[in-house]
C-alpha cells in the first residue's frame, strides 16, 4: 500500500476547503461539494473494493470535479476541479491522462490550480487548456469577479502553511531577495508608479500583501533615498542604469540618468533629497 496516500488525500481536502472558504467570503456565491468522494461515497468504496475501472460511466464518476459553483448575478452555475501542488514550478503538474478524462467527460469545468509558489491560485477552462504553464492560466480573481485580490492573500498562509506540511519547503519567489529584481524591473518598465499601483501589477507574478512588499522595498532601499541599479550583460559591460528612489507617491526609476543631474533636478523642484548616495 503507497503510505503516501493517506496524506495526498487529506492535503488534497484541505486544499478544496480553502478553496471553498474563498468562494464563501463573497455572498455572490453558493458553494457544493460535488465530487464522487462527496456525493457517491457508497459508490466510491465499491470502486475500491472491486477494483472497477475501464468502463465509461464508471470513468465519469471518478472524475467528477470537486465542487458546484452557484453564481447568483449571473445565474451560472459552474463545475470546478480543484489540485494543489506543492512545487514551485511554472509547469503545471497534472496527469496527462486524467486531464483528458477532464477534457472527454466535463470540458465545460473549469480547473483551479493551487501551488504555494507566484500567484497561488490559477483558473482555467478544462476544455482551453493547451499547455500545461502557469502563463496560460489565469489568477482565481480575475475568472471570477467578486473574489478580491484581499482575500486572495489573505488565504496565502493557509497555502503555505500546507505545502511545507506536504513537502517541507518555503517558496522561494515569496523571498524579498528573490523578487526584488522584478520590484525594479516593473518600476523600470512602466515609469513612477503608486504604491497601489505596484502592488497590483507584481501580484500577476508574485502573490503578496502590502507588508510584504513594504517589507521588499525597505530591503531595496535599506534607509537611504536614492540608490543607482546597475545591471550587466554577458560581457561585463554596462546594459543599463536605473536610479531609484522611494518617495511619498512610491517607488520611482530614472534609467540612464546622470546622478548629480538627477539630484539637481529634484532640488530644483523642490524636493529636500537626504541621504543621497550611490550604490553598486
Amino acid at each position: 500500500m503507497n503510505q503516501a496516500f493517506p496524506k495526498d488525500v487529506l492535503i488534497g481536502r484541505i486544499a478544496k476547503d480553502i478553496l471553498q472558504s474563498i468562494f464563501e467570503e463573497s455572498p455572490r456565491y453558493l458553494v457544493y461539494p460535488f465530487g464522487h468522494e462527496s456525493v457517491f461515497a457508497n459508490l466510491k468504496r465499491l470502486m475500491h473494493r472491486e477494483k472497477l475501472g475501464g468502463d465509461e460511466t464508471i470513468e465519469r464518476v471518478r472524475s467528477m470535479p470537486d465542487l458546484l459553483i452557484f453564481d447568483r448575478e449571473e445565474q451560472k452555475s459552474y463545475l470546478v476541479e480543484v489540485k494543489f501542488r506543492s512545487w514551485e514550478s511554472y509547469r503545471v503538474k497534472i496527469d496527462k491522462h486524467k486531464l483528458e478524462w477532464y477534457k472527454t467527460y466535463w470540458p465545460d469545468s473549469l480547473l483551479v490550480y493551487i501551488t504555494h509558489a507566484y500567484s497561488i491560485f490559477y483558473c482555467q477552462r478544462v476544455s482551453e487548456i493547451e499547455d500545461l504553464y502557469l502563463e496560460y492560466f489565469e489568477r482565481l480573481d480575475r475568472v471570477f469577479p467578486d473574489i478580491t485580490l484581499e482575500v486572495l492573500i489573505k488565504y496565502k498562509p493557509y497555502v503555505s502553511n500546507l505545502a511545507q506540511i506536504s513537502s517541507g519547503k518555503l517558496a522561494k519567489s515569496h523571498k524579498p531577495e528573490n523578487y526584488v529584481y522584478l520590484l525594479l524591473k516593473l518600476v523600470g518598465d512602466n515609469g513612477p508608479l503608486s504604491l497601489g499601483e505596484l502592488h497590483d501589477r507584481i501580484c500577476d507574478f508574485v502573490l503578496l500583501s502590502k507588508v510584504e512588499l513594504l517589507k521588499a522595498l525597505k530591503s531595496v532601499i535599506k534607509g537611504v533615498r536614492w540608490y543607482r541599479y546597475f545591471c550587466f550583460d554577458k560581457e561585463g559591460e554596462d546594459d543599463w542604469e536605473w536610479v531609484v528612489g522611494l518617495t511619498h507617491s512610491g517607488l520611482r526609476m530614472y534609467k540612464k540618468m546622470d546622478w548629480e543631474l538627477l539630484i539637481q533636478k529634484w532640488k530644483e523642484n523642490g524636493n529636500i533629497v537626504k541621504y543621497a548616495r550611490r550604490r553598486r
